[in-house]
């Protein structure tokens, strides 16, 4: 695998984690901060990272599909 693929797919697994790490950490603190201004936050503010970054993360995968596919397809034109 190569290292673009492999910092591409890096990235994104951190992604995911920083972002279920947040995600736990924001459910948390619902426990005890529970007003108008958390849910307003959440909503013009959170709301729309999930679908977001799965956006991101599908687009990055396709990413370091073609990084590999454009590798291998230069690399069967060296050795013909």
């Amino acid at each position: 695998m190569s290292t673009f693929r492999n910092l591409i797919e890096d990235g994104n697994s951190r992604l995911q984690r920083s972002f279920l790490d947040f995600s736990r950490a924001w459910r948390e603190s619902g426990e005890s901060w529970r007003d108008n201004r958390r849910n307003q936050f959440e909503s013009r503010h959170l709301s729309t990272i999930g679908p977001s970054l799965q956006r991101l993360s599908s687009s990055l995968r396709l990413l370091a599909d073609s990084i590999a596919k454009a590798e291998k397809e230069l690399s069967d034109e060296t050795e013909s």
